[in-house]
């Protein structure tokens, strides 16, 4: 073996260990960064993110609700948006295996 093998070897090592030092110390403090945003930043309601869908999209079904936002109980959801004031009409509406629904429609 030659000096200059010898020598680069643990140069390199050193080099490899500053730089995963550095990048688990970003990581860290990008984890750490997230953290404090996930617990500033509050989440809409379940009744907010119905009003939202009715707001863009025009209409809403249970099964939309159940899908899109895990919203399992979406009557209740359009009853507390009645109550708020907010205009909303039920569409009866069949699918194609015979089976009724109801489709919630901000009027």
């Amino acid at each position: 073996m030659t000096s200059r093998s010898l020598i680069s070897v643990p140069l390199r090592t050193l080099q490899w260990e500053r730089a995963l030092s550095t990048c688990w110390s970003r990581r860290t403090t990008m984890v750490q960064q997230m953290e404090l945003f996930a617990k500033t930043v509050k989440k809409p309601s379940q009744t907010q993110l119905i009003l939202g869908h009715l707001v863009t999209r025009g209409s809403i079904s249970a099964l939309e609700a159940m899908s899109l936002y895990r919203i399992f109980r979406l009557a209740a959801r359009v009853e507390e948006l009645r109550n708020q004031g907010y205009e909303i009409d039920t569409e009866m509406k069949t699918d194609l295996t015979g089976k009724r629904y109801a489709r919630y429609v901000l009027g």
